[in-house]
């Protein structure tokens, strides 16, 4: 089961037969080190289901032994796994739990991620004031010298801010970020980001030398993905300084790598990007790349690229066709504007609850089975 040299599925089946040698299943300590190594093991293999119940079977172990820190760490760790199956209001939740129980014990630090994490939740889902205000908690327990935490609350607050439209109060936060990254890839991204919002207020000499720095500094070499971003944007930029800039073959290049690479988000971005580029000089090729976006973000799921699309489509379809955009991009702001407010109402619930309902009461409503001890 501990050899790193076999495939995770061998270890997996190692790990089941570890358990039936085991008589005593509810006091052998060894119980609670081979469920953890499953979880482990399930997470690796994607089956995110499976992490999580054995999750909530070692919780339920430690409960029952009213062993307080390791239910803690558990409920924390539950809580990735509910993040990795973008279940994210179970993993606020247990974020929560994890951090009134590292409260009572006085572990700040503990308190301190569990608030990070609760916040970049908050902001995922869209209560960016919410998500504020946990951020601003977190930042209060953790440790000066925290700083791959520390780093990750200022870039959460930079991306509330610049979801709002705030960008200069999105610029102080990611050069915050930026300058207590302690990963190369992760202050290259801040950085593009940061990039993007300089963009966004119009620096754009600013932003292209931003650009033109990653690229030289190699950072991202190993990931297609974020260069590809990186080529993109600063195409994109050069043009939005200067519309007589020809870029089509670096956007196109792009293009391309997102392809072959099924870069999905990526693709999004370059058919806005083309179809940007093309309304004025080609109008024909610029209503192909935007009834392209509509499908991607369509596909993507993604409301707020379908009404930046349907945007382009109204601009760029006959009158008939863009009066059928502009009925549909009416009805999607509706619905998003009631999604958000849901979003916020279901925050204010998921408070109340948390706060009104016992701990205990709680943690006991985890389905404990013994069947899961073998899943």
């Amino acid at each position: 089961m501990k050899n790193n040299d076999l495939d995770f599925n061998t270890r997996l089946n190692q790990a089941n037969k570890a358990l039936q040698k085991i008589e005593n299943k509810r006091s052998d300590t060894r119980i609670e080190q081979i469920l953890g190594y499953k979880i482990y093991l399930f997470g690796n293999l994607k089956q995110l289901d499976s992490a999580v119940s054995i999750n909530k079977a070692l919780v339920q172990i430690n409960i029952e032994k009213n062993d307080s820190v390791a239910i803690a760490n558990n409920y924390f760790r539950l809580a990735y796994y509910y993040s990795q199956n973008n279940k994210k209001d179970s993993a606020f939740i247990a974020n929560k739990i994890a951090k009134d129980i590292f409260l009572k014990l006085g572990d700040s630090v503990k308190i301190g991620e569990n608030l990070a994490q609760m916040a970049i939740i908050q902001s995922d889902l869209g209560d960016f004031i919410g998500s504020d205000n946990t951020a601003i908690q977190a930042l209060k327990y953790l440790d000066k010298d925290n700083l791959v935490y520390k780093s990750a609350i200022y870039n959460c607050i930079a991306i509330s801010a610049k979801k709002r439209k705030e960008y200069k109060e999105a610029i102080y936060w990611y050069k915050k970020a930026i300058e207590t990254s302690t990963i190369g890839r992760n202050k290259a991204i801040r950085s593009s980001n940061l990039a993007v919002t300089y963009r966004h207020l119009k620096e754009y000499d600013t932003s292209i030398s931003i650009f033109n720095e990653l690229i030289k500094d190699g950072s991202l070499d190993n990931d297609t993905k974020a260069t590809s971003r990186v080529l993109d944007n600063l195409a994109y930029t050069k043009w939005l300084a200067n519309e007589n800039e020809n870029v089509s073959d670096e956007l196109l290049a792009v293009l391309k790598t997102r392809l072959a690479e099924n870069d999905l988000w990526g693709l999004n971005a370059s058919y806005a990007h083309l179809a940007d580029y093309y309304k004025n000089k080609n109008p024909g090729i610029a209503l192909e790349y935007a009834h392209k976006m509509y499908k991607q973000a369509t596909l993507l799921n993604s409301a707020e690229d379908q009404l930046e699309a349907m945007q382009k489509l109204i601009e760029l379809e006959t009158s008939a066709k863009a009066k059928e955009y502009y009925h549909k991009y009416i009805k999607l702001s509706d619905i998003i504007i009631d999604a958000e407010r849901k979003i916020l109402n279901k925050f204010e619930k998921l408070r109340y609850y948390i706060e009104k309902k016992r701990e205990d009461n709680l943690q006991l409503k985890i389905n404990s089975s013994k069947k899961v001890l073998v899943l």
